[in-house]
């Protein structure tokens, strides 16, 4: 069975948070579950596709936590 989950955020610049996890997100994190971002402006969604639940949170999960991070470190001024 295939789990897929879409969430949609709000962000400072898609864009940039596309470029920056780009080479994160080309590296295959599992053989169970793949993650794909796209957005424009402030919009951002991702979505993910698993091959069970729990490898469906973790990637949704370890993407979430690289968004956060580039949202912190780009408002150091």
């Amino acid at each position: 069975m295939i789990h897929k989950s879409s969430t949609e955020l709000s962000v400072t610049s898609a864009e940039k948070i596309i470029l920056a996890l780009s080479p994160e997100l080309k590296n295959e994190v599992s053989k169970r579950s793949s993650v794909k971002i796209k957005g424009k402006g402030k919009k951002l969604i991702i979505s993910v596709e698993s091959t069970d639940i729990n490898a469906l949170r973790a990637g949704l999960n370890n993407t979430l936590r690289l968004i956060m991070a580039y949202e912190k470190a780009s408002s150091i001024r």
